[in-house]
Order: structure tokens, then sequence, then C-alpha cells
């Protein structure tokens, strides 16, 4: 056991409480790809990038961790976790043909639903405990 409970569901919150910015700023910034990008929009995106990189490290470890505290959460979360580096591929391959408005697409739809399952998925595993 790496980390003990208290501090487990600590982690859960401040997860619990980042993914909704995430899911705002999701459906902000991939209006930024129906329009000309300039220099200001690509350090915006690069921004949220920064942010599903960070959830995505914090939901790893945290999985992990739920492996001692929580195992229906860790069979659960642990598909969706999955799903991180395909979605991180699908936006790298219209990013190199610059659909931008595939780019747009994939963060409005693609991301949402993944942040929202896994927000989804934490909320109704947890609170059963």
């Amino acid at each position: 056991m790496r980390i003990d409970y208290q501090t487990w569901i600590d982690v859960i919150k401040d997860i619990e409480d980042y993914i909704p910015k995430l899911l705002q700023a999701c459906d902000s910034i991939s209006e930024l790809f129906y329009e000309n990008m300039d220099d200001e929009r690509w350090s915006i995106f690069g921004q949220l990038l920064d942010g599903f990189e960070n959830l995505y490290k914090s939901l790893y470890m945290t999985v992990e961790d739920a492996k001692d505290h929580c195992p229906k959460l860790y069979e659960q979360l642990n598909t969706l976790v999955d799903r991180f580096p395909k979605q991180f591929i699908m936006l790298q391959a219209e990013l190199q043909v610059e659909n931008f408005v595939g780019v747009g697409d994939l963060v409005k739809y693609e991301w949402s639903s993944l942040l929202a399952d896994v927000m989804n998925t934490i909320k109704e595993t947890v609170k059963n405990e």
C-alpha cells in the first residue's frame, strides 16, 4: 500500500473537483478550432493538453492505489484510464493532417465523454463504498 485510505480519498476528491473544470475548458476551447488558429489559441490549447496529461497521470496513480482501497473502482477506472493514450493518439493524428475541425470535434465530444465517464465512475463507485 503506497498511501493511506484518507489520503487516497483526498486525491479522489481533488480529481472530482478538477474534472468539471476540464469539461468546461473542453467546451470552450473546442470552439477555437472552428475558426482560424493563431498563437494565442494554440497556447490555450496547449494548456488544455497539459490539463489532460496531468489528469491522466493522477488517474494512473489513483488506479494503482484503488487496488488496495477500492477494488471495484480499480476495475472500472482502469478501463477508462486505458482510453487516454488512444485519445492522445487520435488527437495527434488529426493535428498532423491539420484537420482542425476534427481536433475541435475530438475535444468537444470524445474527450468530454471520456472525462464525464471518469467523473461519473468515481462519484458512483466511491459514494457506494
